[in-house]
């Protein structure tokens, strides 16, 4: 009997000195797995600091990118103003400089000859030996449709001389060459 708890109790001593070295050895794995833990906390702190730090630089650049945008729509804004005013001045000093035309030193003709008309040509110039339709232009101003077509109409020789009465009654107009077939 002696024996078996002598037994027991060799068996307990060596169950509690393995048990102690497995209990020394789990505390020193606790406490370096409570060290790498609370370094791994840190870090997520950390990560934790930077994106919330960087989701304030975003947001401010977003901000700094709208503000942008709204400048560079009303940039856009006023270049289509000015843009529009610059060709509208254009037209008008066009317009102004088709007066004068007839009296600069380097006119062709005679300007007493010369009659505004102002659309769709500028005017008619009428010489001895012809009758010249006359368009002026400023800076890189181009024919319109309406003038091509007449500048055409006048290269194929399809221009005439009409005159027209009005009746008694000063209601109704009448091509004279129909008047002189009537009779």
């Amino acid at each position: 009997m002696y024996g078996s708890i002598a037994t027991a109790f060799i068996l307990f001593i060596c169950f509690y000195f393995l048990l102690s070295k497995y209990n020394k050895k789990f505390k020193e794995q606790s406490e370096k797995f409570g060290e790498e833990l609370n370094l791994l906390t840190k870090q997520v702190e950390e990560l934790d600091m930077l994106t919330e730090s960087q989701k304030n630089v975003i947001m401010s650049q977003r901000n700094e990118l709208s503000t942008l945008n709204v400048g560079i729509n009303r940039l856009k804004e006023k270049t289509t103003t000015v843009e529009s005013q610059k060709k509208s001045s254009e037209v008008r000093l066009g317009q102004m400089a088709e007066n004068f035309m007839p009296f600069i030193r380097d006119y062709p003709y005679n300007h007493k000859n010369f009659r505004f008309l102002a659309n769709p040509v500028d005017g008619i110039q009428v010489e001895e030996d012809a009758v010249i339709f006359v368009e002026f232009k400023t800076g890189g101003a181009k024919l319109s449709k309406s003038q091509k077509h007449i500048k055409d109409l006048v290269a194929q020789g399809k221009v005439r001389f009409e005159t027209f009465r009005v009746d008694e009654k000063g209601t109704h107009l009448k091509l004279e060459s129909d008047m002189l077939e009537s009779l």
